[in-house]
This record gives C-alpha cells, structure tokens and sequence, in this order.
C-alpha cells in the first residue's frame, strides 16, 4: 500500500455458491466482486469493506467513523470512503489479493439481487444529496432507465432460450435507477429501511448456508 502512495486498497471477493444455486448466478457473475486492474485508482463509489486494507492513520489519527445512519440500510462503508476521499484519500485496486467468500442460498434468488440494487441506488442519492444541483438525481434516473430499458428488451429473446442471465442484468439497473428514485425523494424512509441480508451463518457441515471469508492471498484483510 505504501509503494502505491494509496489510503486504501482493495482485493477481490470470489463467491463460493450453493451446489444448487442456479446457473444463471454463475454464468453472470452476480456475487462477484471484482478489483479492477493492478493499481487502478478507484473512485470511491467503487469501494467496499469486503476484503479491503485502510491505512490506520484514518483511524487511529483522523477519527474516521462509520456513521450510524447507515447502521440499518447498508451503505455505511461507502459512506466511510467517500469521507476519505474528499479529504485526499486514494483508493486503489489490489486484485492479486482475494478473498473466497461462502454464499447463503438467499443471494443467489432474483429477488435478493434486485433488492440489493435498489438499495445501492438509494444509498448512492443519500450520499450526494445536494450535489450537482437539485435535479441531478432526476437526471441519473432517467440516464439509467435509457440504458436499462433497451439492454432488458435486448435481452428477452435469451432469456425465452433459458439464458436469463443479460436480462437480470438489466433488472439490476432499473432497480438501482428505482431505489436512487425513491432515496432521493423519501431518504428518511431508507434511513429507516431494514438492509438487505448479505452474510449468513454456516451449518454444521460448513457448507454454504451462510457467508464466510478466508484469505486466499498473504495480503488479504
């Protein structure tokens, strides 16, 4: 992290899924989280606590918290980075650093997918409100909505021969354009929203009924 003069870098996430998970889980990469090229800058809207190294002084100097308005919808570690961002901090990716991470059955449905989508995009408009004049968000919502829109229709003659996978896709980016809809105009009620379920227990078996990290890589935290 010193050599690349960054505040934080960030790993890879590779999703073990559920022996029964459905192939379009797999085949779109949906639980993925992918770094990014060695030593690319990241902007903070690219950043996550899964697998990530912050240099202390953040902390242990600075004072940098989580804020707990976030505590119950999610979004409380891009929040987090944001703040360091727009005090000079410097993000960038690590990918040679993984983590395996265990999938719960529940991530790998639709409905968990776009619920996490709608969220992020609710998140997103808690985070820049004020920003980029008052109708920016109005403006992010349509842009997303002209690229979802075609790239679902695009997508159903797949989805009808079984691949449903670019269509789900799609689906992800409506809901993100919803959710920054809804975050723009209602955030009290976001703020309030219980968080989507990202990480589970495992079973007795160890098998994937929950969500659990281990090191694939020296470097990863």
């Amino acid at each position: 992290m010193q050599a690349g003069r960054a505040d934080a870098s960030f790993g890879r996430v590779e999703a073990i899924l559920p022996d029964d998970a459905p192939a379009w889980v797999r085949r779109g990469a949906f639980l993925e989280k992918p770094a990014g090229p060695d030593g690319l800058d990241l902007a903070w809207e690219r950043t996550r606590t899964s697998n990530t190294l912050v240099d202390g002084v953040w902390f242990f100097e600075y004072g940098y918290r989580f804020d707990a308005r976030f505590g119950r919808s999610g979004g409380e570690d891009t929040d987090l980075f944001r703040r360091i961002a727009a005090a000079g901090g410097r993000f960038r990716a690590a990918p040679d650093s993984a983590v395996r991470e265990i999938a719960h059955g529940a991530q790998c449905r639709l409905r968990w997918i776009l619920r996490r989508a709608w969220r992020g995009g609710g998140n997103y408009e808690r985070l820049v409100a004020g920003e980029r004049g008052r109708m920016a968000p109005l403006a992010r919502f349509f842009k997303r909505i002209g690229v979802g829109l075609p790239m679902a229709c695009a997508a159903l003659p797949a989805a009808i021969r079984g691949r449903p996978e670019h269509l789900f896709g799609a689906l992800q980016g409506l809901a993100l354009a919803a959710g920054g809809l809804i975050g723009w105009m209602f955030p009290k009620f976001l703020e309030n929203a219980r968080g989507y379920r990202s990480a589970g227990t495992l079973d007795e078996r160890g098998t994937a009924g929950g969500t659990h990290a281990s090191p694939t890589d020296g470097g990863a935290r």
